[in-house]
């Protein structure tokens, strides 16, 4: 098979050596030049061109997985072109031109998208499906365990009209953990499949009626590495994916205030202004965005000072063996100090990184990423596939909300998937020697 020219070690070491040489002529010039919009403005430049090619390379390689999946990841580029070109605030918590942290935060994300382009190979067409497993009385187990937490811990209360959310149990996103063993047991049997399609319904359901989107965006990744890959084609599933943004911004709109569904016809709706008006970004990205350098405006004011930073580094390793309740208020950094800045919540886990362990930590996880996805394609057993999935699938929570679910639900994922095989081959061999 031909290397295509983008994928080629050459093309990307060349590619790094500019980029790498660009974002430290621009990290000297933000500690030491006085126009720091400017810099900002080169800066989001720069982001823009790391995010670009990757489009560009899984657009060349025809891979939908890839391509949806560093879409996803682009989408929170745009709010440092609204803030730096556009004078756009990043959200309602923060109407401030903080042009320093914006830019520094700017380039942390740049950082870990060049690191990303330097160590990911993309394969052309879609990545090896998965291997299936044949048991019939595990699947429906877990389908029935899967079922119950679904019922049982969907989200509570209502989100639409601004209202806060009335709780949500943790397994109501684990659950994932359980659809995607479910779906290497179906064997691919039309009957399981039907039955897996009518859980992911239900699940769906009960998202949309309560104001959820989280829930819909995991469902969408799930399907997409499992199943639609390799049922449709690329153009296809991009189109897809550009209308399911459009439905989770209008979605986002509707839940906010439905009443303008009687006030305003749909055009109206989507093309809606009031963001320019206000002079602020309305939307998750900029939330995120302004979440982020808020961690850099706490370490900044001596808030977040080195020995918090070592500690929520600690709480992050320790975080799979207890609940969170247990831990300090350093170990959700998402949350830490909402006294002092308010925020919508999350944060972009290449400054989650910065924050815990510096330039190091964006650097490892531009690595670790382009490590795991390149995993994804070789054909290997299971179980590391397994972790590679979910964190795929999970993007949009470890990568725009918390990066803790790298070592939470993405581990727990391997755990729970090795003890179903290892109950599955106990009961094998004891029919065997029967």
């Amino acid at each position: 098979m031909n290397i295509l020219w983008c994928e080629r070690r050459n093309f990307r070491y060349w590619f790094f050596c500019t980029g790498c040489f660009m974002w430290l002529l621009l990290f000297v010039a933000l500690l030491n030049v006085t126009d720091l919009l400017l810099i900002g403005q080169m800066a989001t430049v720069h982001l823009s061109v790391m995010a670009a090619l990757l489009l560009v390379r899984s657009f060349c390689a025809r891979n939908p997985l890839y391509f949806i999946f560093f879409s996803f990841i682009s989408l929170y580029v745009l709010p440092a072109k609204l803030f730096f070109f556009d004078g756009l605030y990043f959200s309602a918590y923060h109407q401030t031109f903080s042009y320093y942290t914006a830019g520094y935060t700017t380039l942390i994300f740049s950082l870990f998208l060049l690191f990303v382009n330097l160590f990911l190979i993309i394969p052309q067409g879609t990545t090896k499906q998965i291997r299936f497993r044949k048991n019939n009385c595990i699947f429906w187990i877990l389908y029935i365990i899967a079922f119950i937490i679904v019922c049982m811990c969907r989200r509570k209360g209502n989100m639409y009209g601004g209202e806060e959310d009335g709780g949500l149990s943790t397994l109501n996103e684990y659950v994932i953990i359980l659809f995607l063993i479910c779906f290497i047991y179906s064997s691919n049997e039309k009957l399981k499949n039907r039955a897996l399609y009518f859980l992911y319904a239900l699940y769906a359901f009960f998202a949309i009626i309560t104001g959820g989107r989280i829930e819909l965006v995991l469902l969408f990744f799930l399907l997409l590495a499992t199943v639609l890959q390799y049922k449709f084609s690329f153009k296809f599933l991009f189109l897809c994916f550009l209308f399911g943004v459009w439905g989770m911004t209008l979605f986002g709109k509707i839940r906010h205030d439905p009443v303008i569904l009687l006030q305003q016809d749909i055009i109206s709706i989507i093309f809606d202004n009031r963001a320019v008006d206000l002079g602020m970004q309305t939307s998750n990205e900029g939330d995120v965005y302004w979440a982020s350098e808020r961690l850099l405006c706490l370490i900044e004011d001596g808030n977040l000072n080195f020995f918090s930073r070592i500690e929520a580094a600690v709480c992050y390793f320790l975080s799979p063996l207890a609940p969170s309740s247990y831990f300090p208020e350093t170990a959700n950094l998402s949350t830490y100090r909402r006294d002092l800045m308010d925020t919508g919540g999350g944060n972009l886990a290449p400054v989650n990184f910065f924050v815990m362990f510096g330039f190091l930590g964006t650097v490892f996880l531009g690595y670790f990423v382009s490590r795991m996805l390149n995993m994804l394609s070789k054909d290997n057993c299971n179980l590391p596939k397994i972790y590679i999935l979910l964190m795929v699938i999970t993007v949009s929570r470890w990568f725009a909300y918390n990066p803790i679910q790298l070592v939470k639900l993405c581990v727990w994922g391997i755990v729970c998937y090795y003890l179903v095989i290892s109950v599955d081959y106990t009961v094998k061999k004891y029919r065997q020697n029967c």
